[in-house]
């Protein structure tokens, strides 16, 4: 009996051992829990500090980003806003302009049809006057080709009087021809026997007796 009690005793003994073993394994892991847990918090506390810092970020940049587009949506706009205005302006200036264009080109228009009409009244005019003086002139020609008829009739009767004349005066001249061809011939005869009397001379006679009448002659 008192070795089993002994037994008994050693197992307690053992698993009182065992429980303590396992309960400072249990503290041990219980405090890396811990350690581990308040590195967790600090983590999780600065995440919490960088996430805030990141919202006040994002706050600060919606805020900054809402103004500008404020800013930018007013300058649009006052832009378009004067766009239109100059648009208006000028597709008044425009139709003022092309108004003034019309105007004046119904006035030059008007002016045109006018001296059109003015015109018109004087080529009309112009060609009854030309009509006229064709009129004229035709009857003036009519009348110069008549009388240059008769003038050239009158002509015609003068030409054949001149022809005439002219073939009396060709016979004329036909007998002064031979006649003069006569004379000539005995010119040439004379001349030739003068030659013939100086070769005579200047062979027979010395110059110093011929040459001073020959000079007196002259």
């Amino acid at each position: 009996e008192q070795a089993r009690n002994e037994e008994q005793w050693n197992w307690h003994m053992e698993t009182a051992k065992r429980l303590d073993a396992r309960l400072e394994e249990r503290a041990s892991a219980d405090m890396a829990q811990q350690v581990r847990l308040m590195e967790l918090e600090a983590g999780a506390d600065r995440l919490r500090a960088s996430v805030a810092s990141i919202e006040s970020a994002l706050a600060t940049t919606q805020r900054t980003m809402q103004e500008l587009m404020t800013q930018r949506q007013d300058e649009l706009r006052k832009a378009v806003r004067d766009e239109m205005v100059g648009r208006e302006n000028h597709i008044s200036r425009f139709a003022k302009e092309l108004e003034t264009s019309w105007q004046s080109l119904e006035a030059r228009l008007q002016r045109c049809r006018e001296e059109a009409t003015t015109n018109n009244s004087t080529v009309a005019e112009r060609a009854r006057v030309l009509e006229l003086r064709c009129a004229q002139i035709e009857h003036d020609l009519s009348t110069h080709v008549t009388a240059q008829a008769e003038t050239n009739h009158r002509l015609t009767e003068r030409a054949s009087t001149v022809a005439s004349t002219v073939d009396a005066l060709e016979m004329s001249l036909k007998s002064s021809d031979v006649v003069t061809h006569t004379t000539v011939t005995r010119v040439d005869e004379l001349s030739e026997r003068l030659a013939m009397v100086e070769d005579e001379c200047r062979s027979k006679a010395k110059a110093d007796f011929w040459k001073p009448q020959m000079e007196a002659l002259q």
